[in-house]
């Protein structure tokens, strides 16, 4: 996913061809920028009806970095010339996200639709003791992969602040590095922020419902987003959010209802917002209710799955 090797892509873009020529599919579904872009390039050959899910913008969009911007210029020249093909539907999961490629690559009114994330499994994903404001300690927790454009030393920065004040809180890091990527904080620096800041980092925990139910609050200080799947999980399971006003996360919670915004890269609104809700019991219970509702009427799977598959009838 993070190559740039013209052959290596090239080689790629011929192994989708070959795929579809042998399986000519009714219809073909894709997510994620090169699956996006290759396969749709394949199927409109084809004449194949193609559903596209952006599920976020990535690096080439967040990234400010010479090389974010080389790579924004040359995916929004691809995604213009997939975006020609007429049988499709392009999915996007926040209005920032569906203006942002729409002013880039000129895609034509009615062949998108905004459809607000992959969707929430709200049985699975319940509410716990931890979001009644109960249990003691309490912990926070910022679930992603590690990745600058997570906030995650925002977070960490936030936590040196806030760990005087609420010294037996655990503020906790959950999620592998993620070296791959351009934004990705190495392990070394992960170490460093620990031993200074007093954040944890707990690492990949393939159970995330066990993580929410051990957690108070959880935080998401990212640059930008899709539709951030670990908050509408925390929402579902009744917790509330401090996330930053960016797109993608400004459309996950209510603000003032179901938790807390905060400009992205602002250490100390993102510390006073935490230590707002470790301080208010009652706030984060009325907050948990609330996202609780959010999720079940907005964020289920079944809504969300309910709301594709209108979509892929249309073109089938």
């Amino acid at each position: 996913r993070a190559g740039m090797n013209p052959i290596r892509e090239a080689s790629a873009l011929r192994s989708v061809a070959r795929c579809y020529e042998r399986m000519r599919p009714t219809l073909a579904i894709h997510a994620t920028v090169k699956p996006v872009l290759y396969g749709t390039l394949v199927a409109s050959r084809m004449d194949i009806p193609v559903v596209n899910l952006i599920t976020g913008l990535g690096f080439a969009y967040a990234g400010t970095t010479m090389r974010a911007n080389l790579t924004r210029a040359v995916v929004s020249l691809l995604y213009r010339t997939a975006f020609e093909y007429r049988r499709q539907r392009v999915i996007f999961q926040n209005h920032d996200d569906q203006a942002e490629l729409v002013r880039r690559t000129g895609l034509r009114e009615g062949r998108s639709v905004v459809i607000p994330g992959s969707g929430v499994d709200i049985e699975h994903f319940r509410p716990n003791l931890h979001s009644e404001g109960t249990t003691d300690p309490m912990t926070v927790v910022l679930p992603g992969r590690m990745l600058i454009d997570k906030g995650i030393e925002h977070f960490a920065e936030a936590t040196a602040t806030l760990v005087p004040d609420f010294p037996d809180t655990r503020f906790v890091l959950v999620g592998p590095a993620d070296q791959q990527n351009p934004a990705g904080v190495s392990p070394e620096r992960l170490a460093e922020l620990t031993e200074r800041t007093g954040v944890e980092w707990w690492g990949n925990v393939p159970d995330m419902a066990e993580i929410y139910r051990q957690a108070t609050l959880v935080v998401l200080p990212s640059r930008r987003e899709g539709m951030p799947k670990v908050v509408l999980e925390a929402a579902a399971c009744g917790i509330p959010v401090v996330t930053t006003s960016v797109p993608g996360c400004r459309e996950s919670i209510e603000d003032g209802r179901t938790g807390f915004l905060v400009p992205f890269g602002d250490v100390a609104a993102l510390a006073h917002r935490i230590g707002t809700l470790l301080s208010d019991s009652k706030l984060r219970r009325k907050m948990g209710r609330s996202a609780r509702e959010l999720a079940e009427q907005r964020f289920a799977s079944s809504e969300i799955v309910r709301q594709i598959s209108d979509q892929v009838m249309e073109l089938v």
